[in-house]
């Protein structure tokens, strides 16, 4: 039954990680993307570790949790599925998902401000802010899912970083950035989907302590149209680096940056392309629809 279970929960992980990969193939390009149902409840099967069977759950010690079944969120206050408020926690979501009743209220999992050491994984959060973790430090958020927040999908800094994720139908930004942090350490975000947020799909505002976006697909964003907002939105920040992404089809522009030693280049950017870059201090390849393989450019498909 113990090797059921875990085949259970690989599973769903590796259908998450199967549509991030194939949308860096060329494969998927927008749309909403469901993923098939949760596994079978594994009520009554212990795992090592501290499993979670029912919401609001309050994680309060340092260890691994995971959850046992798909659940909702209660309407009631505090609205948080699941609050981390422990240094060194790992939350296995198990393949389930999280779901909100109410979208504009409720935040599927929150990490309290200046815990430290967290990982989650392995599942699907909707109808809610996904991980709302301002403050948190060496955050670590791989094979998530989230689809139909009502405000972003992940709220991060100081040092997180989130791999093989995918953000879809958020209604304003997917990854909102900044405004929190105390140390200052780069986040990365790597190889995730980003697709159909309202207005950004990634925002950054005046955080210092620098972002890595690489290796991720980012399409459709800004569907509310904006001014000024786009796939990418760096607003006033500094040492950002843009590489290596598949992007286009966001309204406004693709990546919009204003701030000082920021790189933006090696992207494949779908026409019509829209790059705007204010200010000197910072190092911008131009679009080259004729070689793909000019030093430090980025490659157009029309």
């Amino acid at each position: 039954m113990q090797t059921n279970v875990n085949r259970a929960g690989w599973l769903v992980a590796g259908v998450l990680a199967l549509f991030v990969g194939a949308a860096l193939t060329g494969v998927v390009s927008g749309g909403p993307l469901d993923p098939p149902g949760s596994p079978a409840s594994t009520d009554g099967v212990r795992e090592p570790g501290t499993p979670i069977s029912s919401l609001p759950f309050v994680i309060s010690q340092p260890g691994r949790y995971y959850l046992t079944r798909s659940m909702g969120i209660p309407l009631a206050s505090p609205n948080i599925g699941v609050r981390i408020s422990a240094d060194d926690v790992t939350l296995d979501l198990g393949g389930f998902t999280i779901t909100g009743v109410d979208p504009l209220e409720q935040n599927a999992i929150n990490v309290d401000g200046g815990r430290a050491r967290v990982r989650i994984s392995n599942g699907v959060l909707r109808n809610a802010v996904g991980v709302e973790a301002p403050g948190a430090a060496d955050l670590h958020i791989s094979r998530v899912a989230v689809y139909g927040s009502a405000f972003h999908a992940f709220r991060v800094d100081n040092g997180a970083v989130v791999e093989d994720c995918v953000v879809s139908g958020s209604g304003e930004h997917g990854f909102l950035l900044g405004g929190d942090f105390t140390d200052g350490s780069r986040v990365t975000i790597r190889r995730c989907l980003i697709e159909d947020s309202a207005v950004a799909g990634v925002y950054l505002s005046q955080y210092a302590g620098g972002v890595l976006i690489e290796d991720s697909v980012i399409k459709g964003n800004n569907t509310s149209q904006t001014v000024d907002r786009g796939g990418i939105v760096v607003n006033d920040a500094d040492d950002v680096t843009v590489r290596g992404n598949d992007m286009g089809f966001n309204s406004g522009a693709d990546v919009y940056v204003v701030g000082d030693n920021n790189v933006v280049v090696d992207n494949v950017i779908s026409c019509p392309t829209s790059i705007v870059v204010v200010a000197s201090l910072n190092t911008f390849a131009p679009v080259n629809t004729t070689d793909p393989h000019t030093n430090r450019a980025h490659r157009a498909v029309c």
